[in-house]
Formats: C-alpha cells, sequence, structure tokens
C-alpha cells in the first residue's frame, strides 16, 4: 500500500491555473480552408436568436475552441512555506505572442513536481481549462505531462479540483464565473488591467 502523502506534501504540489484563450487567427478568412469547413460545419449547430453567419460565431466563440483557438495567458500560482512553516501564494504570469512559447513555459513549471503528486486547481477546468490545455500541447507537438495523462482514468483517480464543480452543488445546469463566486462570497480581488 503506497504511503499517504502529508498535508503540507499535498498543499505544495497544489498547482492553480488560469487560461486566457482567443481565436486562432483574426478572422475566419485567415484559418486554413480545410478547417475553414469544418467551422462552417460546427457553427450550423451553433443556437442563437442572433442569425449569425460561420464569420460571425468564428468572431464570438472560436475562442472556446482548442480546434480554433489559441492560448494567450496562463496564470499559474502555487504555495510555498517559509522558515516560520507558513504558507505563501506565488502568482507567475504566462503570457506572449506565441502559444508554443507559453506552453513551453508552463511545462518548465508543471514538470518541477514529483510525477503522481501534481493537482491542478481551476474553475471550470475539467470543463475547459484541463481539456484546452491539454488539445493546444498536443496540437503544438509539445509532450502531455504526467499530470494531464488522464484519459482512461476513472474520476477518484484524477486529483484535480474545479472550484465551480464545488459550487454546483451536483447542479452541472448551474454555472457562475469565478468573480461572482467572490463577490458572493465576500472574498476581496483586484481588477485586471
Amino acid at each position: 500500500m503506497p504511503q499517504a502523502i502529508s498535508w503540507k506534501r499535498r498543499l505544495k504540489n497544489f498547482l492553480f491555473i488560469d487560461l486566457k484563450t482567443v481565436a486562432g487567427e483574426p478572422s475566419l478568412l485567415s484559418v486554413d480552408s480545410r478547417l475553414q469547413r469544418q467551422w462552417e460545419e460546427k457553427s450550423r449547430h451553433f443556437k442563437s436568436e442572433e442569425e449569425l453567419s460561420a464569420a460571425g460565431w468564428y468572431d464570438r466563440r472560436a475562442a472556446s475552441y482548442a480546434e480554433f483557438g489559441k492560448i494567450i495567458c496562463i496564470g499559474v500560482g502555487g504555495l510555498f512555506f517559509d522558515e516560520e512553516d507558513k504558507p505563501h501564494l506565488k502568482v507567475k504570469l504566462l503570457s506572449s505572442d506565441d502559444e508554443a512559447t507559453i506552453l513551453q513555459e508552463f511545462l518548465t513549471i508543471v514538470n518541477r513536481y514529483p510525477p503522481g503528486e501534481l493537482t491542478f486547481c481551476a474553475h471550470n477546468g475539467k470543463e475547459f481549462d484541463y481539456p484546452f490545455l491539454s488539445r493546444r500541447l498536443m496540437i503544438n507537438g509539445l509532450p502531455l505531462p504526467p499530470a494531464l495523462q488522464i484519459s482512461g482514468k476513472k474520476p477518484w483517480e484524477i486529483l484535480h479540483k474545479d472550484t465551480l464543480e464545488h459550487w454546483q452543488f451536483g447542479d452541472k445546469r448551474h454555472f457562475a464565473p469565478l468573480d461572482l463566486l467572490a463577490a458572493v462570497l465576500n472574498i476581496p480581488t483586484r481588477p485586471l488591467e
């Protein structure tokens, strides 16, 4: 039987992440013709009160799909303990015009953690951040770190946390943005500049 990991080590191996994404190209006309056809097919299934063209849907929603979007920023935060054993949060913002550079930097950080012990935490991470990040790593020809190799695993084998899932309390239809959650719980935040 594997030995239990101490609470302090577990906290040290906890990494908060948040992705910011944009459309992969400035407009649908700039997208490779093969992918343009795929987007046109996909956008036929979008429902809205507005009648939008494939190009209009691209402008509105391409950033939400890893096949058509890209990562422009990853916020990462982790805990460390000082000499007095007090935890402190260390935050780093990875951003660049070159997505591969951001992803390489992210992998450098992630690979510092012991295999099998890293736990990611994100708001809506299970539905967005973790799959989007994994897909973009693959699209860029980069390796999936062990912490993101979750295909085929049972839910209890995946260590990752999702603050939205905890807030939903089983109600899968309920979505609350992180800013709303912080506001209703009276957690102070700083506005993004």
